[in-house]
């Protein structure tokens, strides 16, 4: 399931060595199968850093279900330290970017892997609400800066029970949907913090 995608401005003599050996090491650095790497290689002599032509690189790394700040930072240092060695490229002329598009948005074998592998929710047969186990859920929602309009919220519960309802059979009475704005400094993407990506959230006052 993981893709990575190398642009460079630096030609190897040898491309197909260079993806094969680097597609053993996505593997081993990623924690999933061989089967399912797959790596490409691309040359662009006109890839510049800093209005330069020096050797440099963008690379972007796709996967599900493994990526997060933590290991991101782990990738983050595997990956560069290995286009040091192989390319001559320095750390400080390039990005590697990383992304989780979620099962339902990566499609393999004519499907996605929401089908191959199910969606990315919790089922618990154990979950009872008022002593029964008829059809119940538990949802929560995380997003930033737009947690604090009590009509919003109306309109996201609203449209949400409605789904659910249809696709599970869960009544209104008979779930919780939890609400939630952690915080920008809360929020890690791409080796920081939303905070750090898009500043600090500006506060509104309301006149007296």
């Amino acid at each position: 399931m993981p893709s990575l995608e190398i642009k460079t401005n630096v030609k190897v003599d040898n491309p197909k060595a260079l993806v094969e050996e680097f597609s053993q090491l996505a593997a081993k650095t990623l924690g999933k199968p061989l089967a399912y790497i797959c790596v490409s290689y691309q040359y662009n002599e006109y890839l510049a850093w800093n209005g330069t032509f020096d050797p440099a690189f963008l690379v972007a790394v796709i996967s599900l279900d493994n990526i997060t700040p933590e290991l991101n930072e782990h990738y983050s240092k595997v990956f560069f330290e290995y286009f040091e060695e192989k390319l001559g490229v320095k750390d400080h002329r390039g990005y590697i970017s990383f992304t989780d598009p979620g099962r339902e948005y990566l499609g393999h074998r004519s499907t996605t892997f929401g089908s191959i592998f199910g969606r990315n929710y919790n089922y618990n047969e154990f979950m009872a609400w008022e002593g029964s186990f008829e059809p119940a859920f538990l949802l929560n929602v995380t997003s930033l800066d737009n947690m604090d309009d009590p009509d919003q919220n109306e309109e996201f519960s609203k449209a949400l029970f409605m789904y659910v309802e249809t696709k599970l059979g869960a009544k209104d009475h008979r779930g919780y949907i939890v609400f939630n704005d952690p915080g920008r400094v809360h929020i890690g993407y791409q080796s920081t913090t939303m905070h750090v990506i898009f500043g600090p959230k500006e506060e509104t006052t309301e006149q007296q």
